[in-house]
């Protein structure tokens, strides 16, 4: 059972032209040409031979990987790095770190003719897959070209667990070909197991996301002498639920500084905020903010370190909406006090720790969460405990780094 199983690949055909019409939106979304012309397999330039090829969804698994990267160019400078995202915004954050003898690609669509031109092009030395990118034809002409294949900080979600029993097969199929699974809990090594992985083949290293603690920014990324709290990664109806909730319990007082997850839905985000007639700056228009404005949209790519660097507590968005949430370590290496939403389970691990700590609380609903945020609003020395226990209880696991390299260097070549 070499090849990948033809529903895969009967899907994939028939699915493709809708694929491709996503990508020609998406990228005129982003004003990306690029973004288009490699995801369908064109485009290509090698920079590096034989680079070592690290796949990171989009900005989350960029941000879990930097350390990474960064550790490998400080223990073997000659090492050449090709990193690939499925996003635009994933793109953008690998850029902005201006890393020596770093490259960044697209990844190609799943199918055989877009993955062989990728191959064919850059030439790779072997593949580190970040969390939980299983594409099977990606997967398959790896293993044909007898290329390590490593996952990374491996993870699966319930979604993923509770796939039909035919796609399951298609995950078991490209899991045989995987030169190793370094999971980041015990849970998720026995969800590869229980995916048709070879517990031979599985570890647990831990969650290279307590390697990822940002420096902290001194500077606020715009001209803001007023204190504030922070809404940070939030997704659709997050934003207006939280407001709404805020007019409700007469909570205006202080700034709330939204950072949405996708920047792009900035329009929509004013729209409907307008609409609640709240006082609005908007930070991507100059916006200023004065003492009459409740809410700052920061709807800006690549400055979510420093509002965390100065936000007094800190909501995390895709969790009053059952996204599973976002990186909850961010905050808490910053030390601030996190509240959030009911919907955590990308994230269990860490908030279980934070529970633990007392550094987080879990609300059911936005009114909850703005009665949360208030209380701590009003008790600075509450926000300090809890915010330097949530920062103590990342920095006890930030070894994870290490083991991390330590693995690698057993499974893949590095310069």
């Amino acid at each position: 059972m070499n090849a990948v199983p033809w529903r895969y690949q009967l899907l994939i055909y028939f699915l493709s032209p809708i694929l491709v019409v996503l990508t020609l939106w998406k990228a005129w979304q982003h004003r990306n040409k690029r973004f288009a012309v490699q995801r369908l397999g064109y485009g290509y330039q090698r920079q590096y031979s034989k680079p070592l090829w690290i796949h990171c969804a989009s900005v989350g698994e960029v941000t879990a990987a930097l350390p990474l990267i960064r550790r490998l160019k400080q223990d073997s400078p000659h090492t050449t790095i090709l990193v690939t995202t499925t996003t635009p915004t994933g793109a953008d954050t690998v850029q902005r770190q201006h890393i020596d003898a770093v490259q960044h690609a697209f990844l190609p669509l799943d199918t055989i003719a877009a993955v062989k031109r990728f191959y064919a092009a850059h030439s790779p030395s072997a593949l580190i897959l970040m969390e939980t990118e299983l594409w099977p034809n990606l997967i398959n002409v790896a293993d044909q070209q007898q290329l390590p294949v490593v996952i990374v900080n491996g993870r699966l979600s319930r979604k993923t667990l509770s796939t039909p029993d035919w796609f399951k097969v298609v995950y078991r199929q490209a899991l045989s070909k995987i030169t190793s699974i370094l999971a980041k809990s015990d849970q998720d090594a026995y969800g590869f197991e229980q995916l048709g992985a070879d517990k031979d083949k599985v570890s647990v290293v831990g969650n290279i996301k307590f390697a990822s603690i940002p420096a902290n920014n001194g500077d606020y990324p715009c001209d803001i002498s007023r204190s504030f709290w922070l809404a940070a990664s939030t997704h659709e109806d997050e934003e207006l639920q939280l407001c709404t909730a805020m007019i409700k319990t007469n909570q205006l007082d202080k700034l709330l500084v939204i950072a949405p997850r996708h920047p792009e839905r900035s329009a929509k985000i004013q729209q409907a905020l307008v609409a609640l007639e709240i006082s609005l700056a908007v930070r991507s228009q100059n916006q200023e903010v004065t003492s009459d404005t409740q809410v700052y949209l920061a709807d800006k790519l690549g400055e979510m370190n420093m509002w965390l660097s100065h936000a007094e507590v800190v909501f995390m968005g895709g969790s009053l909406v059952p996204v599973g949430g976002h990186n909850l370590l961010e905050p808490a290496a910053a030390a601030c006090p996190i509240v959030s939403g009911p919907h955590l389970g990308n994230f269990q691990e860490e908030a279980d720790i934070l529970i633990a700590v007392g550094a987080l609380q879990q609300a059911d609903t936005a009114d909850e969460v703005i009665g949360k945020v208030a209380e701590l609003l009003c008790m600075p020395q509450l926000r300090l405990q809890q915010g330097e226990a949530g920062r103590k209880a990342i920095l006890h696991k930030a070894d994870v780094l290490q083991r991390y390299i330590d693995a690698l260097r057993q499974l893949i070549p590095i310069n």
